[in-house]
């Protein structure tokens, strides 16, 4: 008689528990990327690949978070131009909603600098998680 020992998913040979008993962080992806999308389109057909990475990095974030694009390449493996192309074609279709605000910087050649704050919008958030909410970002 056969043994089914559960495993997870990760390959690492351990066994099987719920991502919620380990607080693992697992990404959910909204079904309104497989079935919603403009004029009966669907989003993963719409969205281009630097688009659908930005949207996947989003997704595993708080509302109202920051990334500067040049920390993409360290924090995500992918290059500042791709995250830049991907936010803003993600605000082009209507999913992101950039905020952008201005703080003090006295070694900055203006005097300040510009830092964009990013925020899914339907039907892909906002999720109701800020960075207030919960903490630390």
């Amino acid at each position: 008689m056969s043994v089914i020992t559960l495993r997870r998913e990760d390959g690492s040979g351990d066994p099987y528990t719920h991502p919620g008993a380990d607080r693992d962080r697992h990404l959910k992806l909204p079904h309104a990327f497989w079935l919603d999308g403009p004029s009966g389109a669907r989003w993963f057909r719409i969205l281009d690949l630097p688009e659908i990475a930005m949207l996947l990095i989003s997704l595993s974030r708080l509302d109202d978070f920051r990334l500067p694009s040049e920390s993409a390449p360290e924090w995500y493996g992918i290059s500042a131009d791709t995250a830049a192309r991907g936010f803003h074609g993600l605000e082009r279709h209507g999913l992101l909603q950039i905020d952008k605000s201005f703080k003090k910087a006295p070694l900055a050649p203006a005097g300040y600098t510009a830092e964009n704050h990013y925020t899914l919008r339907p039907p892909f958030g906002p999720r109701g998680r800020r960075p207030d909410s919960v903490g630390v970002e």
